[in-house]
């Protein structure tokens, strides 16, 4: 309850791409676009690109994506938590 009523937003993405979980704040920065849709390149294709970027060079780019029309521009970074059997990847979206 306290990480869905969170004020920044959280993904969770598995290492496919897909979102695992989310919390009411990144539905609302993506766009509160259809809860069927978990792929993150449909969902926020410029974040997306940031993630695959940050997977392969562990830096994170600190300028902000609007990742839908009318939502504010947030900021995001990476985590990855799991095993490397099971990599996951928490994705925190900071206002700007």
């Amino acid at each position: 309850l306290i990480i869905q009523r969170m004020r920044t937003g959280i993904l969770l993405v598995d290492a496919g791409g897909r979102v695992i979980r989310a919390n009411e704040s990144a539905w609302y920065l993506l766009g509160m676009q259809s809860p069927k849709e978990r792929r993150l390149d449909k969902l926020a294709p410029a974040l997306h690109a940031r993630w695959k970027s940050w997977l392969l060079s562990n830096r994170s780019d600190p300028a902000p994506l609007a990742l839908a029309q009318g939502v504010p521009a947030s900021v995001p970074s990476f985590t990855r938590i799991g095993t490397d059997d099971h990599l996951l990847t928490i994705v925190f979206l900071e206002d700007d």
